[in-house]
This record gives C-alpha cells, structure tokens and sequence, in this order.
C-alpha cells in the first residue's frame, strides 16, 4: 500500500497493490465543501512489474526516483465531484470531471516506523488540475504551472492532458467541428494532448471515432 497526503490543498491517494487479485486507486481532493474522487476498486496489476496502471478512464503511475528520498507521482483520470460528507463504501454520485496530477515528493524529515511500513514528511511539488474546461482554463493553469517551475528552476518537459467530452447526439459534421476545434483551441492554450472521451448519455463511439478519424 503506498499512500500519500497533502495538507494544502486536502489531498489523499492510495495505491493498494496485493500480491494476488486487482489492485485499487482513490484520489480524494477537497477544495472548501468541494470533493472530487477518483476511485477504482477493479484495476489490472500491470504486467512489467512497474506501478504504472492503465484501466478505462485511469492511468496513474508511481515512480520511486530515489529510494527514501524523491517520489514522482502521476494520474490522468475522470473523477466525480461530489457533496460532501464522502462515503467510499457506496456507489458515488456526482458530476464527472477530467482530473490529472503531475506531483512530485522529497524527503524532509527523518523517516519513522509504523505498523506495516513506514512514513516520511515531504515537500510536494507539480500540479493538481481538476478544472481545466476551456482554452481559457487551460492557459491560466499552463501560465501558473510555468511560473512555478521557472521559480524551482525546473526545465524538464511535463504533459498537459486535456480530457474532453463532447456534447452528446450531435449530427456527424457538427461532431467532427467540436473535436477540431477542440483540438486546436486547446493545443493554442498550451495543452499537449487532448483525450476524447464519450458521455454517458452517448456511450455509442462510433460517432467520436469517425469523427476523430475525419
């Protein structure tokens, strides 16, 4: 089990990864009486014995950089934004949102032992994006993410997903225009990819894939 906390913002997020059986994901973010959850109780254990998983509609991946010392920490999901109180033991309800972190983790204190393991204070760095829905959205958050990495020095490249999910039962050639135009207002705004999902009142994708292929 790897588990992480954030205190600002509120965030926590576990990797259960048992021997034998599915692992499980959650990201829980709260902003204010704001929650949005990432949960997945059935993922595939990766086969390369890495702690990178893929599933519909989640990737994450965990990346121990240096043992004790620096954790990368990476999820490209759609979440659900929910009223609190949270209840992870029922079904969750709420709207659902693109949601993607890009964290990283560095020792700060002195490790301590506790039941099963043991835990460590880091300081966190990178990126929480839970509401980048429009070009707008997406530059804003691309000019704050830069701001911050030019101020810790850091120049390595890092992604900017964009999940979209377009209006549902449009007519082919209007779909075709939405992801077009999607594609290239949001790569404008500094997005390096843009991932189309369907909705749930328009789970058919054939529609999108014609339209992605057009």
């Amino acid at each position: 089990m790897w588990s992480f906390e954030l205190d600002t913002p509120s965030l926590r997020v576990e990797l259960a990864t048992p021997p034998e059986g599915p692992w499980r994901y959650q990201a829980v973010l709260a902003r204010g009486d704001e929650l949005v959850a990432v949960v997945d109780d059935d993922v595939p254990p990766p086969r390369n014995g890495s702690l990178e998983i893929r599933t519909e509609g989640l990737w994450a991946e965990l990346i121990v950089e240096s043992a004790y010392d620096h954790v990368s920490l990476g999820c490209e999901a759609f979440g659900l934004r929910v009223d609190p109180p949270l209840d992870l033991s029922v079904p969750l309800l709420g709207d659902r949102i693109a949601f993607g972190l890009d964290l990283g983790f560095e020792t700060e204190g002195p490790l301590d032992a506790i039941e099963g393991g043991y835990a460590l204070p880091c300081l966190a760095d990178g990126v929480i994006l839970d509401r980048a829905a429009t070009p707008d959205d997406v530059r804003a958050a691309r000019a704050e993410v830069d701001a911050g990495r030019a101020a810790a020095g850091r120049t390595d490249p890092y992604r900017v997903v964009v999940y979209v999910e377009p209006p549902a039962d449009l007519p082919a050639g209007e779909l075709a225009d939405v992801v077009g135009a999607s594609v290239r207002d949001l790569g404008a705004a500094g997005a390096t990819s843009v991932v189309f999902q369907g909705s749930a009142e328009a789970p058919e994708a054939g529609p999108l894939i014609r339209a992605l292929a057009g």
